[in-house]
């Protein structure tokens, strides 16, 4: 019986180390696959998600007391700027963008107690600026309408701080793609701030001020009140940023994030652009498109399907052709 016993007492001591090795084993094969299982999903998201985290400051200009320039019909400039700002905003939220908008309602940033109109309005200025701090770096860009003495003047015409070198070639791509997009005749080229300009003139990050167009050509004002034109500028300044992304920064916005927002609005009676080496990120998104049976079109984005019918019945869509909708 005591060698019973001490052979009992023998297997147990033989068996217990040999199940905590096999613990131990397991217990690393699943920290192996779960860090790999991690590195994998972390890689996919990346491929998935490529755009880092950008911050946008939308200013949509004037408000409250500030009204700006005024249409023919007697609406104001700050209505038009916010409109379009909210629309704008929307889109860059779906692209990815954080955005800071300066302001959501018909008010200013002042301080009310102030006595005079000039001193509220440098408080607002101000606030604007200080915004801009608070949310660097950041890209700024501010909506405004233009007007002139000659009612004949149209299109956009954007500006951009002198104080950043990356403004003016942010400018430049926004101002091609209204070109592009939707003001074909459309051949201004980005003029560069003056001190009259207060937060163009002060901002030290990247910074345009975006002139929608003339309130003074009675035909344009009555353009930039329609919702579905309002959606096309905010589609061109999309455009024209992501553009500036890709070709400077080598960031390419995922096409499913944004393209749907502005190819919707630019729509089917929109005279399109492609032209490979100012919007190559744009030619690569929608890769090639296919005339179908209906005569419509379907676009294939990074390999990805996808039907549109925004294209013109009977259209002949060739990258680099201009195409006259409608």
């Amino acid at each position: 019986m005591a060698h019973r016993c001490l052979w009992i007492q023998f297997r147990k001591k033989q068996r217990k180390p040999l199940s905590l090795f096999l613990l131990l084993v397991l217990f690393i094969v699943f920290l192996v696959q779960s860090w790999k299982a991690f590195s994998h999903i972390s890689h996919e998201a990346s491929q998935l998600n490529p755009v880092p985290t950008m911050t946008v400051v939308l200013d949509a200009g004037h408000g409250g007391e500030d009204g700006g320039a005024q249409a023919p019909d007697g609406r104001l400039e700050k209505t038009y700027n916010l409109e379009i700002a909210q629309i704008l905003r929307r889109y860059l939220q779906n692209a990815g963008f954080s955005v800071i908008m300066t302001r959501e309602t018909d008010d200013d940033l002042s301080d009310p107690s102030l006595p005079t109109i000039h001193s509220r309005k440098e408080d607002d200025l101000r606030k604007r600026e200080q915004l801009v701090r608070d949310n660097s770096p950041c890209y700024f860009i501010s909506i405004h309408q233009n007007k002139f003495s000659d009612s004949q003047y149209e299109g956009a015409q954007i500006l951009y701080s002198p104080n950043h070198e990356e403004s003016q070639k942010l400018a430049q791509s926004i101002q091609e793609s209204f070109a592009s997009f939707l003001q074909p005749n459309n051949t201004r080229t980005p003029k560069a701030a003056t001190d009259s300009i207060y937060l163009l003139w002060h901002i030290q990050q990247p910074a345009v001020l975006v002139e929608c167009g003339f309130l003074s050509n009675e035909e344009e004002a009555v353009l930039l009140q329609n919702p579905v034109y309002q959606r096309k500028v905010a589609s061109c300044i999309l455009l024209g940023l992501a553009a500036y992304l890709e070709t400077e920064k080598g960031v390419v916005i995922p096409s499913a994030s944004w393209y749907d927002d502005a190819i919707t609005s630019l729509g089917a009676e929109t005279t399109l652009w492609l032209e490979k080496t100012k919007y190559p990120m744009f030619v690569r998104s929608v890769a090639f498109l296919l005339p179908n049976g209906t005569g419509n079109a379907q676009a294939v984005a990074s390999g990805i399907p996808w039907k549109k019918n925004w294209l013109p019945p009977c259209a002949q869509w060739q990258p680099g052709i201009r195409l006259a909708g409608g």
